[in-house]
This record gives structure tokens, C-alpha cells and sequence, in this order.
């Protein structure tokens, strides 16, 4: 499988996709249901999720555009 997509596994794609979606959802509920409805989750056991999942993007990100420069030329990679 991964010689057929091109030495580049798509598990991490699906890791990002499913971490952004949860920062949008999370700033979409907090916008929409305000300041109170945020303190009330974050006093909650999901505390250490919410906190986990912006670095874990930034993170997840950080190594794919990395790995992505590794595997091109420079040019490539800014083109």
C-alpha cells in the first residue's frame, strides 16, 4: 500500500483532517455558546483533550510539511 500511494502513508492525513476538524468545532462552540459554556467544559474530565488538540495539530502539521520537504527538491517544495 504504501508503494502504491507513493511512499506516503495516509493514516496521518486522516489524523490531521480529524484534528482540525475538532479545533473548528471547538471554536465554532465556544463562539456560539460563549465564554460560560467553554469555562464549564474545561472544569470537565475533557480538560486534557482540549488542551491536546491544537499542539497535536501544529505538531502533525509541523512533520508533514517536513516530511514533504525531505522527499522534493526545494523548488518543488516552495512550488
Amino acid at each position: 500500500m504504501l508503494i502504491a500511494a507513493g511512499n506516503r502513508p495516509s493514516g496521518f492525513d486522516v489524523l490531521r483532517i480529524a484534528l482540525a476538524v475538532a479545533v473548528v468545532l471547538w471554536h465554532s462552540f465556544t463562539t456560539s455558546y460563549g465564554s460560560a459554556w467553554a469555562h464549564s467544559v474545561l472544569v470537565s474530565p475533557l480538560r486534557p483533550l482540549i488542551y491536546l488538540i491544537l499542539p497535536a495539530f501544529f505538531s502533525l502539521s509541523g512533520f508533514l510539511v517536513a516530511g514533504s520537504l525531505e522527499r522534493s527538491s526545494l523548488m518543488t517544495f516552495i512550488g
